[in-house]
């Protein structure tokens, strides 16, 4: 069964947000949290479509085409829905070490 790799990008770009929640730290500026979130597309990107297409059939332009649309799906799911929500700060720090130092 072959699977719209796509659709699969799309779907994993909109959950991507929670991924970041949970990896990024509160002290961050945005350009590192950019960052972070470029390399989880990109991490993504290569499982999605390996899934998607088989791991013999990876090519640049399905892995560009997958890693854009996810990092795309991510930023607008992001801005849109998660931005300065309780459930963005929850999950940030209930990860985050630093947040609570414990000495």
């Amino acid at each position: 069964m072959q699977v719209d790799f796509v659709a699969v990008s799309a779907i994993v770009g909109a959950l991507l947000p929670i991924v970041v929640s949970v990896v990024k730290k509160e002290a961050w500026s945005t350009q590192i949290k950019r960052v972070i979130t470029i390399v989880l597309a990109m991490i993504a990107a290569v499982v999605t479509t390996g899934v998607a297409e088989g791991w013999t059939e990876l090519s640049f332009a399905n892995l560009t085409a997958s890693a854009t649309l996810i990092f795309v799906a991510a930023n607008t799911t992001y801005n849109g829905f998660w931005s300065n929500t309780t459930v963005d700060r929850a999950l940030t720090s209930a990860f985050d070490k630093t947040a609570f130092p414990t000495e």
